[in-house]
């Protein structure tokens, strides 16, 4: 791809480059090479300046240890001095030297003998546990302490100590003869010099404050490199600032010495020197620039009114002037052009004929039609595609064929032209759907072809779209009636099945209860007429105690009738709903134990051991006393009718928590009263325990030999759940089951 939209801009741009690329390449080149030696000679100036520094401190030092020597030799030959001519040379030492604070002669064991400036309270003490003293370890070598802060005058200090045959011979030295060095030294506003002891503490600088404070330097990078034995200029970031800093050991010990400056300043000049090549290379690049304009304006102007020209016969214009008597070149391309016009005049005519006839054809089509390119940007479509879609003619031109879909449609169908870019398979038609300016959406289908070139390649597509929404709302309102008849078939089938069954289960339950029934009934009415034959044919030969057992049986026997009709009675009532319930204040433990004392002679006939536990709290609750207590006496006279002979009945109240759920599936927690009758008996199959609670229905276990109608626990249920409790069973591990129900203790 060519990277200029015209010859001009091509030719302007590659003269000013031949002229100019010269030149930028010298200048830079130039100015390279003189900023990269100007930094180098400032570099050495500073390294100059730090070795120099250097050294003064190292004759500083060496001068310390010349002296200190001194003064240990002359200790070494005591004969020349006496014990108060030490005391006063010493203090000659210091006055000719003020660099010395104090000087302090100790024996072999750390006691101070002398001192200079004289001190009583120091002489005497006991120095042995000092570094001066236990780390020298060659007489003849001086040993150097940390630099510290002196408690006489305040300024930084540090100790040369060094060995003689009766002693330590100890010198203070002070500092500040090295600060007033290094304040003396300026190179510049921003510029400072720095002595760093061993440790990174600063013990000579500009400002007095750091040294003073012992700010300790060794997080900078530069102080690092130096302690660690490099020497050199160093670039580094300090408080946003780019500095320089060239550093120097001091040979006598393990210090540095580092002359500081930031690169402003330090490279001042190179920068004027830059400003004064960047200037002259400009100017130079602008008079060059001015030339080569001047010299392509001859070629130029021409070549401009060929363009020109070229333009307007692309508009159309066949009549366009163009240029003559210019270059030779220029001329014979100008010629081309004329040849070239006319041609496309005499082809145009043609071609507005043609396309006349097709517009025509294709706007008497009552079908949507569309043509895209092969990205699917819109580039024709008829008036009766603009219509089907209610948009002004030509505004859907360089829309995406797929704008106008619902988003699931819309994404399938991106996918499915991506396929069939890629693939190219046979074209099939396409039902998608599309949304109309309107808002509504409508059914579409697309039957489209591929558009190839003289070369055979794709280069767009071509399709007839036709509304289908009729159709399609035909088709699913056709689907909707299938699927609806299906359905209801489906639910009348399953409706019929649960009544059939329902009946068949009714009839079932039906049957045995009146199988039941009236077994329950013609059994006590036989003994009933059996006990009275008896009673009235032996009158004259039974004793009394014989007709009171007659009677006894034929009452105990119209009382199970009694009984048996209550149960029919309160069923009776309660599918009526005319079931009337007295509400009060009831005590849960009275009432069962008064109905124990009326079982007591059955379990003692049966030896069945009949056990109440109760705990210690409240069993009151709000209750009918009387269905109540025909709720326990059910569940009792069950649990002692399948409890064989020596067998147990365990019956306990506790308290417990009566869950209920409200219409929106939310939990309610109540307080209530449990009470639980457990036996040893017969048990219920585990798959009956769900269905022990229904009408007419017995357990497959008590139909063999117990007897029952089916009703004793469905009358139950429905009592405790008019109470606003529950009634469950469960079957005990060691056999029998556990019939219990709770009652909440606060009214309903």
């Amino acid at each position: 791809m060519v990277p200029f939209s015209s010859l001009k801009s091509y030719m302007i741009v590659g003269f000013i480059l031949v002229a100019t690329i010269p030149i930028v390449i010298i200048g830079l080149t130039s100015l390279q090479t003189i900023s990269n030696g100007m930094k180098k000679e400032i570099e050495h100036r500073n390294i100059l300046l730090s070795n120099s520094l250097a050294g003064e401190t190292d004759r500083f030092l060496k001068e310390s240890v010349s002296l200190t020597r001194q003064i240990k030799n002359i200790l070494e030959k005591k004969s020349l001095l006496k014990n108060h001519q030490i005391i006063e040379y010493l203090n000659l030492v210091i006055s000719n030297y003020s660099f010395f604070n104090r000087i302090k002669i100790l024996d072999q064991q750390g006691i101070v003998h002398y001192i200079a400036p004289f001190d009583k309270n120091i002489i005497g003490i006991n120095l042995s546990n000092q570094d001066f003293f236990n780390e020298q370890k060659n007489p003849n070598s001086p040993y150097w302490s940390n630099t510290f802060i002196s408690l006489e005058n305040g300024f930084p200090t540090i100790s040369l100590s060094m060995k003689y045959a009766n002693g330590i011979v100890v010198a203070d030295l002070n500092l500040a003869a090295l600060n007033a060095i290094v304040s003396n030294i300026r190179l510049g506003k921003t510029s400072y010099t720095q002595i760093i002891d061993k440790n990174g503490v600063t013990i000579a600088h500009i400002n007095p404050k750091l040294v003073l404070e012992r700010e300790n330097v060794m997080h900078l990078d530069y102080i690092k490199k130096g302690l660690e034995g490099q020497e050199g200029t160093f670039n580094f970031i300090d408080h946003a600032i780019d500095k320089i800093a060239s550093i120097t050991h001091v040979k006598s010990t393990d210090w540095i010495v580092a002359v500081v400056q930031s690169e402003e300043e330090a490279y001042q000049s190179i920068k004027r020197i830059e400003f004064i090549l960047l200037a002259g290379t400009t100017g130079a690049i602008i008079f060059a620039i001015i030339i080569a304009i001047y010299i392509l304006r001859g070629v130029l102007i021409p070549l401009f009114h060929l363009s020109e020209s070229s333009r307007e016969i692309s508009e159309g214009n066949y009549q366009a002037q163009l240029p003559e008597k210019s270059y030779r070149e220029i001329d014979h391309l100008s010629a081309s052009f004329k040849k070239m016009m006319q041609s496309l005049e005499v082809r145009e005519r043609m071609l507005r004929s043609s396309e006349t006839k097709f517009r025509t054809l294709i706007e008497t089509i009552t079908y949507g039609v569309r043509e895209c390119d092969v990205s699917g940007m819109i580039t024709f479509c008829n008036s009766a595609y603009d219509k089907m879609f209610g948009v002004k003619p030509g505004s859907l031109i360089g829309e995406p064929i797929w704008h106008d879909m619902p988003g699931k449609d819309q994404e399938e169908f991106i996918d499915h032209h991506k396929f069939i870019i890629e693939n190219q398979p046979y074209h099939t038609p396409v039902v998608t759907r599309k949304i109309t300016k309107a808002g509504k959406i409508i059914d579409v289908k697309i039957d489209w072809e591929y558009k190839r070139n003289e070369k055979k390649e794709l280069i767009g597509f071509i399709a007839i779209i036709t509304d289908i929404t009729k159709r399609k709302a035909a088709e699913r309102e056709l689907k909707r009636s299938h699927e609806e008849l299906e359905q209801r078939v489906a639910e009348r089938t399953k409706e019929l099945s649960i009544a059939t069954e329902a009946s068949e289960s009714a009839n079932k339950a039906k049957t045995e209860f009146l199988s039941n029934i009236s077994h329950e009934l013609r059994t006590p009415m036989h003994q009933i007429l059996s006990y009275s034959k008896f009673g009235e044919d032996k009158t004259d030969i039974v004793t009394i105690e014989k007709l009171k057992h007659y009677f006894s049986q034929i009452r105990n026997i119209g009382a199970r009738l009694m009984s048996l009709l209550n149960d029919l009675l309160d069923l009776s009532k309660l599918e009526a709903g005319q079931m009337e319930y007295n509400m009060d204040r009831h005590d849960l433990r009275r009432l069962t134990e008064n109905l124990l004392m009326d079982y007591k002679a059955l379990v003692t006939e049966k030896s069945i051991s009949l056990r109440f536990e109760d705990s210690n709290i409240d069993t009151e609750v709000w209750c009918d006393k009387q269905r109540i207590q025909q709720v326990i006496h059910n569940l009792l006279s069950n649990a002692i009718k399948y409890t064989p002979e020596l067998g147990e009945i365990l019956i306990f109240l506790k308290s417990d928590q009566l869950i209920t759920k409200n219409g929106i599936g939310n939990q309610k927690i109540t307080k209530g009263i449990r009470i639980s009758i457990k036996d040893r008996g017969i048990g219920i199959p585990e798959s009956e325990l769900d269905s022990v609670f229904d009408k007419f229905v017995q357990s497959s276990r008590t139909k063999t030999g117990a007897g029952g109608t089916g009703l004793g626990l469905a009358i139950c249920h429905e009592f405790v759940v008019a109470h606003g409790g529950q009634i469950w069973v469960e079957n005990n591990l060691d056999g029998g089951t556990t019939f219990s129900f709770i009652l909440p203790d606060q009214k309903k």
